[in-house]
């Protein structure tokens, strides 16, 4: 999004709290395969590394990231699930990953 006014700014949050209220209950299904689940987490972690990002949307961002490692687990792939939790290790970065394919 472009540069917005003080007063599109207020707009916009006013409509964000009436459309949280609407959706309280609302999910966003996303549907990644195994090498997009662990690139995703990894960008996440990345992300989290940060030193600005603290608060509420580190801590949503680190439950999505269990949860997905948490979802591997349960379905099966211990050793994605394992790839994955290495991202929370900075002396991992750098992983060749070229061998999963795309997502």
């Amino acid at each position: 999004m472009s540069q917005i006014t003080d007063s599109q700014r207020s707009e916009l949050f006013s409509q964000v709290m009436r459309e949280c209220k609407l959706g309280n209950d609302y999910e966003l299904p996303v549907l990644l395969n195994l090498t997009a689940a662990v690139v995703v987490v990894g960008s996440l972690q990345l992300a989290l590394r940060h030193p600005a990002n603290t608060g509420s949307s580190s801590r949503v961002v680190r439950s999505v990231i269990d949860k997905i490692i948490a979802r591997l687990t349960d379905d099966g792939f211990p050793g994605f699930a394992m790839l994955a939790k290495l991202g929370d290790d900075p002396q991992s970065d750098g992983m060749d990953l070229s061998g999963l394919g795309e997502g």
